[in-house]
């Protein structure tokens, strides 16, 4: 039995974009950034909260931070902002969960949380501009900073976690 050149060819194509494909995956959407001795510090943003105020990144300093990208049509959304509420009642005053709507429409980000009865349980801003996302290199959403008190972001998170991943890096970063 004699194999063509075109068979070889386009099963070796095949599994090169199979190889290239899995990868990119792996990488993009479920990347957690590896440990390094220098971290970039995370950009400052000034965005409005549920009551309009606006609210800034340094304005919660000294605690670790968490800020995670989400949105009412993301399917992951729902189960992720009620692990982060678990994760702050763990860890009260020591963590920081600021939770930033990706929503076009903020009214939209407002009723979702409170549909969740969440409103009251995390700092919920609104970026309907979608700026902060874009300043930091966001691809999915979910999309997870975690900044240690200095701001500094020791691992950012592409896609959706599980409470025990979450509890991870935060405890990662308080050693």
């Amino acid at each position: 039995m004699r194999i063509s050149r075109r068979t070889v060819l386009f099963v070796s194509a095949g599994l090169l974009l199979a190889t290239a494909g899995g990868m990119y995956y792996l990488y993009n959407m479920k990347h957690i950034t590896a440990p390094r001795e220098v971290y970039v510090v995370a950009p400052e943003f000034s965005l409005p909260n549920s009551a309009g105020e606006l609210v800034t990144l340094s304005d919660v300093k000294g605690t670790v931070r968490v800020v995670n990208f989400w949105a009412s049509w993301s399917p992951y959304s729902r189960d992720e902002l009620q692990a982060f509420v678990r994760l702050k009642q763990v860890y009260k005053d020591d963590l920081t969960i600021i939770a930033l709507d990706r929503d076009t429409n903020p009214n939209v980000g407002r009723a979702y949380v409170n549909s969740l009865g969440l409103s009251d349980q995390l700092l919920f801003v609104f970026d309907q501009q979608d700026g902060y996302f874009k300043k930091v290199q966001g691809f999915a959403v979910p999309e997870t900073l975690f900044l240690d008190k200095e701001g500094n972001i020791r691992v950012h998170v592409h896609g959706p976690m599980t409470y025990e991943e979450m509890e991870m890096n935060v405890k990662k970063i308080l050693e």
